[in-house]
């Protein structure tokens, strides 16, 4: 029965160091114009979205708006992003999104790709 209880116990934390070590995020990168554009999917159904522009070796990089989303980012399919904060470089804090007409947005992930705007974005 001690051998059985080793074995069970031995396979839980095999279980749980797989499960640990899970994806925690999944990213889409495209480009506009000068900037390199990333979309980062956590797995708590949060992103962010995160422009970097490298001028003479040097890389800015900055979050243009965050929100939640629905679906499997790292598969194809239906995915629905809710942007709910933009940052204003301004005052240097997120705020409520304003500058967008539509704030929930459907895309359809295919071959690992997704169009949102002017930007074609690709899963690496």
């Amino acid at each position: 029965m001690k051998n059985c209880l080793k074995v069970f116990t031995i396979l839980a934390l095999v279980a749980l160091l797989f499960t640990a070590c899970g994806e925690k995020t999944t990213v889409y990168r495209g480009r506009y114009q000068d900037l390199d554009v990333a979309i980062i999917f956590n797995s708590d159904g949060t992103f962010v979205q995160r422009a970097s522009l490298t001028v003479s070796g040097t890389t800015v990089s900055a979050d243009w708006y965050k929100g939640t989303y629905t679906g499997k980012p790292s598969q194809d399919g239906n995915l629905t992003l809710t942007f709910t904060h933009e940052y204003n470089s301004t005052s240097q804090a997120w705020e409520a999104v304003t500058s967008m007409t539509n704030t929930v947005i459907s895309v359809t992930v295919n071959n690992g790709q997704f169009t949102l705007g002017l930007v074609t974005y690709s899963r690496n």
